[in-house]
């Protein structure tokens, strides 16, 4: 085992390496876990130095799991750059360390939600409701670029190919900083009301005053009648109360039914179609998705 002079690595870099089999066999120590969370300026090189195991052209991380462990609970001070130590061995030496490690060893793919906390650490975001900041946006973001849950796009045709979260995320960057301001509460903006509200955010005036009146669920009645943000709080608790098999469909559903909501308080109080004294069943949705795709410029982007 022969070893390299000490450099940096983006820790968006690091964090994708492979990981090891002593990596995955073993867990992070408490000590690194502690000093971690103290941000000593002192201790820093020492924390944010790892090692990794160097096969050929193949990188493999050797420890660190302490800073993986930080990255993925969302603690803060996890550092940009890490300092890294490589050990040059060759593909025998794994094959050995992987035998000796046995079933210890489970590699644990990173959730779709770390995937997006990981692409908000790499272009450099930061966010402070829930959902948006646990990353919990994948479908929401299919929903808003394609018009439908992944599990439901037509894969024959259009879309083959699956949504580049990163150019996603990117792409709607500044409605996410926008509409996350307003520390959206989760069980108001759960999927489908989401979608709804960054499409509508791209393609229409300002609809911030009915984000918040959302938000602080402040919807309005006349008599026996609904405003349309009252009208979108009934449709969430109907759906809340779905079975969770109908809830699949329901999120589409529900994003209809949001989109006609902020067209009608768009329209304002004085419009005869503003106050409802049914509920709204929704208009379709994907118009106002073309007209988003138009806007940001990605007609004819296939991972998109």
């Amino acid at each position: 085992m022969s070893d390299e002079l000490m450099v940096k690595l983006p820790f968006s870099a690091w964090l994708r390496l492979e990981e090891s089999p002593l990596f995955l066999a073993f867990g992070t120590s408490e000590m690194m876990d502690w000093l971690l969370k103290q941000e000593l300026p002192e201790m820093s090189t020492y924390v944010n130095t790892v090692s990794l195991l160097k096969i050929g052209d193949r990188l493999y991380k050797l420890d660190g799991q302490h800073l993986k462990l930080a990255f993925l609970s969302g603690q803060q001070g996890i550092p940009n750059e890490l300092f890294i130590k490589t050990y040059e061995v060759d593909a025998s030496f794994l094959a050995k360390l992987t035998q000796s490690v046995g079933d210890i060893a489970k590699p644990e793919p990173l959730t779709p939600q770390d995937e997006i906390k990981l692409i908000y650490n790499e272009l450099g975001l930061a966010f402070i409701s829930d959902r948006i900041s646990n990353g919990f946006i994948s479908e929401a973001l299919n929903i808003v670029l394609r018009g439908h849950s992944r599990i439901y796009q037509d894969k024959r045709r259009a879309w083959r190919n699956e949504i580049d979260m990163k150019k996603a995320v990117t792409v709607m960057r500044e409605e996410l900083l926008l509409i996350d301001a307003f520390t959206l509460k989760p069980k108001v903006f759960n999927t489908g009301v989401l979608a709804a509200c960054l499409i509508m955010l791209v393609t229409q005036n300002s609809i911030k005053q009915f984000i918040i009146r959302l938000n602080n669920e402040e919807g309005g009645t006349l008599g026996d009648k609904y405003d349309p943000v009252e009208c979108v709080l009934r449709a969430i608790k109907q759906y809340k109360q779905s079975a969770l098999a109908a809830r699949r469909r329901g999120t589409i559903s529900l994003c209809q039914i949001t989109v006609q909501a902020i067209l009608l308080w768009m329209q304002g109080e004085e419009s005869p179609d503003y106050w409802h004294k049914n509920d709204l069943i929704g208009i379709d949705h994907l118009p106002y998705v073309k007209q988003l795709r138009q806007i940001k410029g990605i007609n004819e982007a296939t991972d998109l």
